[in-house]
């Protein structure tokens, strides 16, 4: 609830956008999950972020759930190599497979 009182104050406060995100694909909400994933990446794009481990994985998780093996090959790339030695790597034993 805070998270998206967050929000309506500020849309483009994208740490909410990946809480919500990941709460939601925690539930198994999968589209809400992608929903609020795709507007934390648009703000991370406008302002030219980088995704953090955490939020890479996450996005794997999603775009698995959607058969989009484009999305989370991409989203593995970065985060194999850029982050191999984050625990949320480690969590993808077969990262080689998008499967995480």
């Amino acid at each position: 609830a805070a998270f998206q009182r967050a929000l309506t104050l500020n849309p483009g406060l994208y740490v909410s956008l990946l809480e919500l995100a990941r709460l939601h694909s925690e539930r198994q909400d999968w589209p809400a999950a992608r929903d609020y994933f795709q507007r934390y990446a648009a703000v991370l794009q406008t302002y030219s972020l980088p995704h953090t481990p955490q939020a890479l994985l996450t996005g794997i998780r999603i775009e698995n759930q959607f058969a989009n093996r484009e999305l989370a090959q991409a989203y593995a790339l970065i985060l194999e190599t850029l982050y191999q030695d984050s625990p949320e790597y480690q969590q993808c034993p077969n990262i080689e497979t998008f499967n995480c």
